[in-house]
């Protein structure tokens, strides 16, 4: 009879040994045998999920013109890392900013982790060695801005990736942000000697 076991082992010891013996129908049993394996242990890629229990990895957010930041991510990003107790780093890089400047990610304050927008590249970069469940809750604060009064209606694509104490880069995985326009009334401006009427659009 063959036997065949599969050993599923993270952070495993770097040897392990497995006795061995058989007992026959007149329950006479064997000297023991030994295997030893030598464990090669490899750092599994941590996985990144923006919208927790739904369905798919990716999340969609809508940003109405003037009505200030929306959230990249779902509340319940799910980070997981089976090889390692701490991240390092995490980006969130727009794919593009047709408004410019004007366009902008951003986080609160966190203890821990410190954050910096480059907008020569359109990244968020969160650093610090922290929790899963720290940057968990850091990507789920981060927002997308955009203070243009006439927005490019574009989908905005945020590829989201971070990267655990091995120096290993998780697969990107991408948050759209749905851009809604709005008309903007017209400002009357009545000072005496230059009366006007502007419209923003």
């Amino acid at each position: 009879t063959t036997e065949i076991y599969t050993l599923s082992l993270h952070d495993a010891l770097p040897i392990c040994q497995i006795s061995w013996e058989c007992t026959d129908d007149s329950n006479l049993t064997s000297d023991q045998s030994f295997t030893r394996l030598v464990i090669n242990p490899q750092n599994d890629l941590l996985t990144i999920d923006l919208n927790g229990a739904s369905a798919g990895t990716g999340h969609t957010s809508v940003f109405t013109e003037d009505q200030g930041p929306v959230e990249v991510t779902d509340f319940d990003v799910d980070i997981v890392d089976v090889d390692n107790e701490n991240i390092i780093e995490c980006t969130l890089q727009l794919a593009s900013t047709p408004d410019g400047t004007d366009e902008s990610l951003d986080m609160p304050d966190t203890v821990g982790i410190s954050h910096v927008y480059d907008a020569a590249t359109r990244t968020l970069t969160l650093s610090g060695a922290a929790s899963e469940s720290a940057y968990e809750s850091a990507l789920a604060s981060v927002v997308y801005n955009n203070i243009d009064h006439d927005p490019d209606t574009t989908t905005r694509n945020v590829a989201v990736q971070c990267t655990d104490e091995q120096n290993a880069s998780s697969t990107a995985v991408t948050a759209d942000i749905v851009i809604v326009p709005v008309n903007d009334a017209p400002q009357l401006d009545l000072e005496i000697g230059r009366a006007s009427c502007r419209e923003r659009v």
